[in-house]
């Protein structure tokens, strides 16, 4: 007989469809049941915990938002039967570290299974780190671990006589680093750890899927809601690696039809880089920065929402964004993380100008791991960029009057690259037109300035930046600690 597989429903509408105002009232209908339904809500942050928690009290259901040092074990103890309350709110972060800690206990475990689970907004796919150990930590006394795996297809494999063994060392005090910890929970969980070694440490590179997914085998129904969710990294883990069935939610938790897609408002989406450009990185975004922003000011007026990265090594992102989109156009700044901000729904116009690539080397360390793990590196790749930039990217604009249904007013969004424009159109904003400025490149010298302070902000030492760079290392030496303005 085929053993039944943990289920994965999901709901897939647009930012804004009433999603979380569905689950409410999903919710609600329990309330005069003589026996409730129980739920445990999972929310990206305390901000939106709370407002969650604001609504069901004018509904008048009783909830508890964990909110409190120690939040973990404060979820653990509120599950318990003996907790008279039947909608439970927590954080990503919280229910992210009570399912790592459930992995090992039964008694976590159990607590979740007359609750129904649901995941708003979506979390990571992956869970896991690149964990590093000096040769001079004394390895074989402080790292012992080290003896208990076997090498299978170029990965480390946990040898099943030594389970105990790691679990042990696990909770000890030499394993008190969060990326070794980490480490060594993919290695329990059964999945392969990359090493390498170079003259003055050890590095491990090990990732699995979010725990969070585990909750879809011991809760009583789990959930996730998000646009785009059906095509995210967190579904394909769930899919391809957790090895979970998915499917669509049902008609109780979907918001009303008209609502899933965005009206057909005039919209233009205004790429910034020139189209020969694949991928907007910092150094193309430093150079819009310090020598393009007018052209911007043109396009949008004075009245617009704007979002940037922090400052980097390689540009002050954030503070000439405040002082020339800010205070010299009138926009206004806007975290890139915008979940459940919506204060600017009579805002027409929007900048986007941030990026979050993975640098070189992670994309080589991908790669190596994909090809021993057996993961499709290329589809990897896309669900990490789709996650960290154009749904990020999308999250922002969505703060806008798009989300408004009383306006058809016209929009300008303007974003880095053709590649954001072509996803926001294929998949959000199908009726939309698209312009390129076709800003390009720094001049050579300019650029490889740039480019060197982009490894340098990495991480890189002079002389691997010049080996990536294929330049010498005087040329390298020549431009390292050169301001970035200039």
């Amino acid at each position: 007989m085929t053993e039944k597989k943990p289920v994965v429903n999901f709901v897939n509408a647009i930012c804004g469809s009433g999603k979380s105002h569905r689950l409410k009232e999903y919710i609600l209908s329990f309330k005069n049941e003589a026996v409730p339904e129980k739920f445990l809500i999972v929310v990206p942050t305390h901000a939106l915990a709370d407002q969650f928690k604001q609504d069901l009290n004018h509904f008048r259901i009783s909830n508890h938002h964990i909110f409190v040092e120690g939040a973990t074990l404060n979820l653990k103890s509120t599950l318990a039967d003996s907790f008279q309350i039947n909608v439970v709110i927590t954080t990503h972060e919280c229910f992210t570290n009570y399912c790592h800690l459930a992995t090992f206990n039964l008694e976590m475990r159990s607590l979740l299974a007359e609750h129904n689970v649901v995941i708003d907004e979506i979390p990571d796919g992956w869970f896991g780190a690149e964990a590093t150990i000096r040769h001079a930590d004394r390895t074989a006394e402080n790292f012992p671990f080290l003896e208990w795996l076997e090498e299978r297809n170029g990965l480390l494999y946990l040898r099943e006589e030594h389970y105990d063994n790691l679990y042990k060392y696990y909770h000890e005090k030499h394993a008190n680093s969060d990326n070794l910890k980490k480490v060594l929970y993919v290695a329990l969980d059964g999945c392969g750890v990359m090493h390498t070694e170079c003259d003055s440490s050890y590095s491990f590179f090990a990732y699995t899927y979010n725990p969070i997914l585990k909750a879809a085998t011991w809760a009583k129904s789990f959930t996730v809601l998000g646009a785009g969710v059906n095509r995210s990294g967190f579904v394909w883990m769930a899919e391809n690696v957790a090895q979970m069935a998915v499917q669509e939610a049902g008609e109780h938790l979907q918001p009303d039809p008209e609502r899933r897609k965005h009206k057909n408002v005039p919209i233009k989406i205004v790429a910034v880089l020139s189209e020969d450009i694949k991928r907007a990185g910092q150094s193309e975004l430093a150079n819009i920065f310090n020598n393009h922003l007018r052209e911007i000011r043109q396009i949008v007026g004075k009245d617009f929402i704007f979002a940037t990265n922090n400052d980097k090594a390689i540009c002050d992102f954030k503070t000439i964004g405040l002082t020339e989109l800010g205070d010299r156009m009138g926009g206004v700044d806007v975290s890139m993380s915008s979940y459940g901000i919506n204060s600017y729904q009579s805002i027409h116009c929007a900048v986007f100008l941030g990026c979050a690539n993975l640098g070189d080397k992670d994309r080589k360390r991908w790669a190596d791991y994909c090809e021993r793990i057996g993961w499709d590196f290329e589809t990897v790749m896309e669900k990490k960029r789709q996650a960290m930039y154009f749904e990020r990217c999308y999250q922002f604009l969505s703060r806008t009057s798009i989300r408004n249904t009383d306006t058809d007013h016209p929009l300008v969004f303007v974003v880095p690259d053709m590649a954001a424009a072509e996803y926001l159109k294929n998949h959000y904003f199908p009726g939309s037109t698209i312009e390129c400025l076709g800003i390009k490149k720094a001049g050579k010298q300019h650029e490889t300035r740039l480019k060197v302070l982009e490894y340098k902000a990495q991480g890189l030492t002079q002389k691997k930046a010049a080996e990536e760079m294929a330049v010498s290392l005087r040329t390298v030496a020549t431009y390292w600690n050169q301001d970035t303005r200039v």
